[in-house]
């Protein structure tokens, strides 16, 4: 690809990523975060490279740690410049649902929407005006999830939803997602009792 880039005019890059370390490896099975982002490094290296853009896709598991992720791409803002970086578009799954943010319990979400609040405040200045309105519109999401939470019936669906395929997950993929996550997540998702569930 490096290669490719000196006759590519205008050339741009779009890649995928939201979290850091063994969560960022476990959430996209086959990634390797610290490859990944020496990639990146040589990538930025290029001058001949236009944009460069982080599609981050905010699940339930990558709110541990997306601050770290944004601090490291931040980092890189510091040694490019701002024009030069990546620039971060974060956007919010909605299916499947199970993996939404809203399938975790509030107290969960709140946990995680209070830590991304912090983050903004202090980090605001450093964002570009569109990731200042993508990160507010995540911390909306998450207030409104927090005030207006699904039925008990809709969030029991998705959470047997969750446990049933993150178990499946670390069996075939031979992953372990209690060794992975913070201990708030792996608490709840070990209090989960996969259940057969009708219609």
């Amino acid at each position: 690809l490096l290669d490719v880039i000196e006759y590519v005019p205008n050339f741009e890059m779009y890649t995928s990523c939201e979290s850091t370390g063994a969560q960022s490896d476990y959430i996209r099975d086959g990634m390797d975060y610290e490859v990944w982002i020496n990639n990146l490094k040589r990538l930025l290296d290029q001058p001949k490279v236009k944009k460069t853009v982080i599609m981050m896709t905010l699940s339930a598991l990558c709110l541990d740690s997306i601050t770290d992720f944004m601090d490291d791409m931040l980092a890189l803002r510091e040694i490019y410049g701002k024009e030069r970086s990546p620039s971060l578009s974060l956007n919010l799954v909605y299916h499947p649902q199970f993996q939404s943010i809203t399938t975790l319990p509030t107290y969960i979400i709140k946990h995680y929407n209070d830590k991304l609040k912090i983050w903004y405040k202090e980090r605001k200045e450093d964002l570009h005006a569109y990731e200042e309105v993508h990160v507010s519109r995540v911390i909306k999401h998450m207030d409104k999830a927090i005030n207006n939470p699904h039925s008990e019936e809709v969030l029991k669906k998705r959470q047997n939803d969750f446990k049933s395929f993150y178990t499946q997950y670390d069996e075939r993929r031979n992953k372990n997602f209690r060794t992975t996550f913070d201990p708030i997540i792996v608490d709840w998702y070990d209090s989960l009792i996969v259940e057969k569930i009708h219609g």
